[in-house]
């Protein structure tokens, strides 16, 4: 088998060799691609990226050339009839790779074309059958391993970060997005464009930094109908889309802002991995995709260090208390609402969620009103006003879910301020988000939350 690999692989260099110091000069355009239009301040928070030509030099060429003329010749057919022969590739030629949700058929053509597409994207091409033969066997390493990276990108809108990674556990770091993500990102459709199609060739870019989650997958060889070997990579998709929404919501609770991602995209790194894997890019819908729309969110680097602490104790408190998991999930809900109606309805029950057990679901009106004023500090409120305002929260919620229009004298803010439902639904939100601020450092200090009401509402006394 490596005979004939080797000689494959010889002849491409051969001819490929050939076809370049034919036209050492030649070049092609075929396709575009977006690039950033002029240099970038590193502190810019959008990108204006430009629809450039794709321009192939020659060597691209003759690689290319010198593949699509070896298809047919002897070289591919022996080595063809070495593949079937050879005990360990032989059983494969006809199954099926599997990895990230993807499945294509191992064949002879098509692994004489990827192994040239291997051997001769490397630089210099090889001219010894001893360099030849390290090419194919890194080849075979590749296609016969087990294991794919797989890298998630979620562009994050409204969002202003550190210059350096901020590094969130394993595999895991908010970052800026590199030129080649941000292609990416653009070819899928997960950033944000504010103006689409406002200049031909052009397109504003909003989102500049990103959560990145980094994880390998099982790549199986298995027959075509072989359907359970999607399993495994389909499991580790959803725990890195969950764990890229974790940060956007970690970031919602540790300070009032607007910060959202709407799609997460996913690439595989490995080349060659399995016959024609060498480019591939899924897009995935996310829920952090914000309704609303305000002040850029600012993470400055003083905050780096507390930040990374917060998200750790955030996620150990998710994982430990389900009522909190509960109310992080409704709290985030409500951020992604674009009426105010929908957030509050999201908000009321995230306090429920936190404050009350199975048993106290009776009288919700007062006790959560009275547990919410007497559990958290809200700057510049008094427990009893913050008790009246939670009460109307609550009122204003019924007249919403029961199809009514809540009345202006229950749409007051915690100074008594008579406001419109917008402005209503986001002092809600500011109360729930200190709430759950307030469970975090419980969990910081305890290690798990728990709360003797009698105590907390009569004191020792």
């Amino acid at each position: 088998m490596s005979e004939a690999a080797v000689a494959l692989i010889l002849k491409g260099s051969e001819v490929a060799t050939r076809i370049y110091e034919s036209a050492p000069d030649e070049t092609l355009e075929l396709g575009e691609h977006w690039a950033p239009l002029g240099d970038i301040d590193d502190h810019a928070t959008s990108i204006t990226l430009r629809l450039t030509p794709t321009v192939y030099d020659a060597r691209a060429l003759a690689v290319s050339s010198a593949i699509a003329e070896l298809r047919q010749s002897s070289e591919a057919a022996a080595f063809g009839m070495a593949l079937r022969a050879d005990p360990d590739l032989g059983p494969i030629i006809g199954k099926m790779a599997f990895t990230a949700g993807q499945g294509l058929t191992i064949s002879p053509e098509q692994l004489v074309q990827d192994v040239l597409n291997a051997a001769l994207t490397r630089s210099p091409w090889e001219t010894t059958a001893e360099a030849a033969a390290g090419a194919w066997r890194d080849f075979v390493d590749a296609l016969l391993s087990d294991r794919i990276q797989v890298t998630m990108v979620a562009p994050v809108a409204n969002f202003a970060g550190p210059a350096a990674a901020v590094q969130l556990g394993e595999g895991l770091e908010l970052d800026r997005m590199t030129h080649d993500e941000l292609a990416r990102a653009v070819k899928v459709g997960a950033v944000t464009t504010p103006f689409p199609g406002s200049s031909p060739g052009l397109m504003w870019v909003t989102s500049r930094w990103a959560v990145r989650v980094g994880y390998e997958v099982q790549k199986t060889i298995a027959d075509a109908g072989d359907v359970t070997s999607f399993e495994d990579s389909e499991r580790l998709r959803l725990q890195a889309i969950e764990r890229i929404e974790g940060v956007l919501q970690a970031l919602r609770l540790y300070k009032t802002g607007f910060v959202s991602a709407e799609a997460a995209m996913s690439f595989g790194s490995q080349e060659p991995t399995a016959p024609g894997f060498g480019e591939w890019i899924q897009r995935f819908s996310l829920q952090t995709y914000g309704g609303r729309h305000g002040p850029t969110y600012e993470l400055l680097d003083d905050e780096l260090g507390a930040f990374v602490h917060f998200h750790d104790t955030v996620t150990r408190a998710r994982r430990t208390h389900a009522p909190f998991e509960a109310a992080m999930r409704r709290f985030s809900y409500a951020a992604d609402r674009r009426r105010p109606d929908d957030q509050l309805t999201d908000l009321i029950i995230a306090l429920e969620a936190l404050l009350l057990d199975d048993s106290e679901r009776g009288e919700k009106r007062f006790q959560v009103a009275l547990r919410t004023a007497a559990f958290a500090e809200i700057p510049g409120s008094t427990r009893r006003s913050v008790f009246k305002f939670v009460k109307r929260a609550y009122d204003v919620r019924s007249t919403i879910v029961h199809g009514g229009v809540p009345k202006p004298q229950l749409l007051k803010d915690l100074v008594g301020e008579t406001v419109g439902l917008q402005e209503f639904a986001d002092v809600a939100a500011e109360v729930i988000r200190i709430v759950l601020r307030r469970v975090v450092e419980i969990v910081e200090e305890d290690g798990s939350f728990s709360v003797d009401w009698e105590l907390q509402l009569l004191g020792d006394a």
